[in-house]
């Protein structure tokens, strides 16, 4: 049977009609290694379609809400109606009405006790309607929890459903950048204490080997990170184990977590096996716990994707625009790499855009003007010209980014969101909280949307190690009074995150180890605060936060400000550094200051500081890390601490000695671009993708310059509202 995956995906542009405009799902020809990343959606198509497929024929599909985007990035209604589904819904509190084509129905949901208890009002409502027996299958992503069938239990409708696991894991959204489409796990595990989402990410990661090649190092920091290592490793070894006597792994069922070997051996490919050669290798895995930098989605990117995201939305890859003419009218454009004009300007800064696409529309006006008013006398070169560029660059392509530029130009002319912007900045360099703090308090006053206040009262907090105490109580006090419920629930939860807190109490760095989740508080960056140099300040000097807009590529995403992620990922690529955190001896002096920087970011404690560990044969194996609580470190004096600010950052590493094969990654072949996969645990924002993609692409000095590189994540984050509305939730 022709399989209704759109194949159209992993076609080369000469296979493509060339003057079509882009469709909602992304290509992936342009991948650095194309065909792992159409194997990933491809794999997840195949299990979508095991979930259909168990009900046979004429069927209704209701989706977990949360769900209908990755699934949106894996196939089309065209797609779904192949396989035999005639009515979509999102599921909520009321349940389909029945309908006698239908042989069943089949739900796609999170194991929640919300889509538990929702999942059986549906049954019953059921059961009520029609004395005929209905076939409900309930597929579960990404697998099934004991407590979801205990919710169905305690909700009498087991019996009247089949409840089957899908091991959806990495969905691709475009060349460079997959996700498991998980929202909220920072909340989950620093406010709720819910460390499951590690677990999911690591076997994610874990599985991604058999499509993109073992892991021959894996460097991280954060608390997260540093767990899910752990985990790595333990599937590594247990699958090892398994192979080596030749029995199924205990652990490891890849049978049952949708597993395939694309290999060669079909869709029944034994477990554990790889597609990939021996020789396709990832260099480094480079873990980053987004509890270790949770400033940089909280500030407002200004790069034209992240633009995007904070003033339209970003739904895995589809923006919803408004018409010029009816506002209320709305067209859902894909905005992903197969757009040619999106993917020239996703990743610049905005204020270079707007020409661009001024002259694009020059060229063509001129372009067809020139056409007709020769008309006899045209040359045919010049019609053929002419029909290239428009082949390129469709009219009405152009059309959609002009229009989506006016929208974005509109916000960003107004006096608020530049105001905004100098709130944000000023709070990165540390100039005045206090003036910070009044800018949030005018938020509150005008009557602002609860997340616009948040976002820079948690960035003030972050960044200066807290709100000064003076100004502490008022501050919630307001918050509370203007807000409500859902303020003081959002206040008390980014309490329990560590992300919001009164100056001077001891807290956990930039939240990696003082949630609830993670129960033991920072000394380092205590100790560092009580001397008063918060971490994010100290970080600023020693990792070099701020620079000039127009001195690095990284810094025109947010205004000066190079993302504390994209730092920490250059540091754990030098090889420099990951040889001194694997040795475990005391850091050289030049390293030091670096060292207590990043130590203050993760947490102190020796699991939440940076970590390197070496890869044998897709293995993960532990090497000594560096503690560096045994150096002195914080509990020095405040002339100590001046040292440390005034070392700042060594310079260029680039020149470190590479040789040491037991502390770093295998150095690639000279017939290839260096590989790296970086899993942010916790969420990567559309900004920050963007700096990462245009240092990947530079030729300047960066560890992160000329590398292949794959961004994975458990969501993307299309802006910052995105990151906090979790922690609104009650």
């Amino acid at each position: 049977e022709p399989s209704s995956f759109p194949v159209m995906s992993t076609s080369s542009p000469t296979q493509r009609q060339q003057n079509a405009l882009p469709t909602m799902l992304p290509p992936l020809h342009n991948a650095p290694q194309p065909h792992s990343m159409a194997n990933l959606r491809q794999h997840a198509w195949r299990l979508l379609t095991d979930a259909l497929d168990s009900v046979p024929g004429n069927k209704a599909l209701v989706l977990d809400k949360t769900l209908s985007g990755p699934l949106g990035a894996v196939a089309d209604v065209g797609s779904l109606k192949a396989r035999g589904v005639s009515r979509l819904f999102h599921l909520d509190e009321n349940a389909p009405a029945w309908s006698s084509e239908w042989k069943g129905v089949v739900y796609i949901v999170r194991p929640t006790r919300a889509n538990a208890s929702l999942v059986s009002s549906h049954v019953h409502a059921f059961a009520r309607e029609t004395a005929d027996v209905v076939d409900v299958v309930v597929a579960v992503v990404p697998r099934i929890p004991e407590s979801f069938v205990r919710y169905v239990e305690e909700a009498g409708s087991a019996a009247a459903m089949r409840i089957v696991p899908l091991a959806m894991h990495f969905v691709p959204l475009d060349t460079d950048v997959a996700v498991l489409a998980r929202e909220h796990t920072v909340r989950d595990r620093l406010a709720r204490g819910d460390p499951s989402s590690t677990f999911d990410i690591a076997l994610a990661l874990h599985l991604l080997q058999s499509q993109v090649g073992h892991y021959s190092a894996v460097r991280g920091i954060g608390a997260a990170a540093r767990r899910a290592a752990d985990v790595l490793a333990t599937l590594a070894e247990e699958e090892a184990v398994s192979g080596s006597d030749d029995k199924p792994c205990p652990v490891v069922d890849h049978a049952a977590l949708g597993v395939v070997n694309d290999g060669g051996g079909g869709e029944g490919g034994a477990a554990g096996t790889n597609s990939v050669a021996p020789s396709e290798q990832v260099d480094v895995l480079v873990l980053v716990d987004r509890a270790v930098d949770a400033t940089t989605p909280l500030l407002t990117p200004l790069t034209y994707e992240g633009l995007i995201g904070e003033v339209l939305g970003w739904n895995f890859g589809v923006v919803e625009v408004p018409s010029a003419d009816k506002p209320d009218q709305k067209s859902k454009w894909p905005m992903h790499s197969g757009d040619v004009l999106h993917e020239e300007l996703r990743d610049l800064n905005f204020g270079t855009v707007g020409p661009i696409v001024h002259n694009k529309v020059l060229s063509m006006q001129r372009g067809y003007q020139d056409v007709v008013s020769k008309r006899d006398g045209v040359e045919m070169s010049g019609v053929k010209e002419l029909a290239r560029s428009l082949a390129r660059t469709p009219p009405e392509l152009v059309s959609r980014h002009v229009r989506v530029c006016e929208i974005i130009q509109g916000v960003s002319n107004e006096s608020r969101f530049r105001a905004r912007l100098d709130a944000e900045q000023t709070a990165v360099e540390g100039v005045s909280v206090d003036s910070v703090l009044d800018f949030v308090e005018g938020i509150v006053l005008r009557g602002g949307k609860l997340m616009a206040a948040l976002r820079l009262l948690v960035v003030a907090s972050l960044t200066n190690g807290g709100i000064p105490r003076g100004r502490w109580e008022a501050m919630r006090t307001l918050m509370v009074h203007a807000y409500g419920g859902e303020g003081f629930s959002a206040l008390a939860s980014l309490q329990r995150a560590g992300w919001l807190r009164r100056a001077g109490d001891v807290a956990g760095g930039m939240g990696g180890g003082g949630g609830v989740g993670d129960a033991s508080w920072l000394k380092a960056a205590g100790a560092v605060e009580k001397l008063g140099v918060p971490a994010f300040q100290l970080a600023r000097k020693v990792l070099r936060l701020v620079v000039g807009a127009d001195e690095e590529e990284a810094a025109k995403a947010y205004a000066g400000y190079v993302p504390t992620s994209l730092r920490l990922v250059e540091l754990l690529l030098d090889s420099r550094f990951a040889m001194a955190v694997t040795s475990g001896g005391i850091p050289s002096q030049d390293l030091r200051t670096t060292f207590e920087a990043c130590r203050a970011l993760a947490g102190g404690a020796p699991d939440a500081c940076a970590f390197a560990m070496q890869s044998a044969s897709g293995i993960v194996s532990d090497s000594p890390t560096t503690d560096v609580s045994a150096n002195g470190g914080f509990e020095e004096e405040q002339d100590e601490i001046d040292k440390l600010i005034d070392g700042g950052l060594v310079g260029d590493w680039s020149s470190a000695d590479e040789s040491s094969a037991t502390t770093t990654a295998a150095a690639p072949t000279s017939s290839r671009r260096k590989r790296v996969v970086v899993a942010f645990l916790g969420g990567v924002a559309l900004g920050e993708l963007n700096a990462l993609r245009a240092v990947a692409r530079s030729a300047s000095s960066s560890t992160l310059s000329g590398v292949d590189l794959l961004v994975v994540s458990d969501h993307l984050l299309a802006s910052g509202d995105h990151l906090l509305e979790g922690f609104t939730m009650v």
